[in-house]
């Protein structure tokens, strides 16, 4: 979608070839630059990357493609916005290879970013064509003939500029990233909104080996840390369990 840059003039049609293409000439036209400005250096045709030293943010626009269409109700060129932060120093916490280190997805970020849309899309969405349509706030949906296609890039291109990438720049820094998984849950996206996935639920091995990584990057004692860590439920003293009912 980013590729080389577009060489389209502004009163370009978005029923020119096919809606996909729409998407793509669209997305080159008012993303990439956008994305250039803000650091991003390295593109493919759906991925952008931005190396910060020992740190490489990723932006992925990922289609919703013809397997998923049906299940998802809308058409296969719509598509969602992710991100990820990398830090390089917990390379060996999440077992990636030595390739996506160079050019992660964003499945292989420390943290993970899913954009919610601004854009209002009340009947764009109805899966498996049956039931009531409905609206999603993590994927924008793009018209048949793309002739939403405009609308849909910008609102896309805002939530990135505005809400994604401060994100990324927050947790970029290793005492932010590390004060963050010491205090914070997962979050879902919502409409403005972006969720962020942390590199596993507290307590879980991949958390606490990030946690640990952070911890020698930055020079803490991790067990320390851990042991007061506030997203950590204490365990209850004997006898204190919570009850089921």
């Amino acid at each position: 979608m980013f590729g080389a840059p577009s060489t389209l003039v502004d009163t370009y049609a978005p029923s020119v070839g096919s809606p996909g293409q729409a998407v793509d000439r669209s997305m080159r036209r008012h993303i990439r630059p956008r994305l250039e400005t803000a650091g991003f250096q390295d593109f493919t045709a759906r991925r952008a990357w931005r190396r910060r030293g020992d740190v490489i943010d990723v932006v992925d626009f990922q289609a919703v493609g013809a397997h998923a269409a049906a299940s998802v109700g809308c058409t296969p060129f719509s598509f969602s916005v992710r991100a990820g932060v990398r830090h390089q120093a917990c390379v060996a916490a999440d077992g990636s290879s030595a390739a996506s280190t160079t050019r992660p997805g964003y499945e292989h970020c420390t943290f993970q970013v899913l954009l919610g849309k601004r854009l209002r899309q009340p009947d764009a969405f109805r899966p498996w064509g049956t039931g009531p349509p409905r609206d999603r706030s993590d994927i924008w949906a793009v018209e048949d003939d793309a002739s939403n296609v405009e609308d849909v890039v910008a609102d896309a291109g805002e939530m990135l500029l505005g809400t994604g990438l401060p994100i990324l720049t927050e947790l970029g820094s290793p005492d932010v990233a590390y004060a963050a998984l010491l205090s914070r849950d997962s979050t879902e996206p919502s409409y403005g909104l972006p969720g962020v996935a942390m590199p596993g639920a507290p307590g879980s091995p991949r958390w606490v080996d990030t946690v640990r990584c952070l911890a020698v990057r930055l020079g803490r004692n991790a067990d320390d840390d851990l042991a007061t860590a506030p997203v950590l439920d204490p365990l209850p003293e004997p006898g204190q369990e919570k009850s089921a009912l």
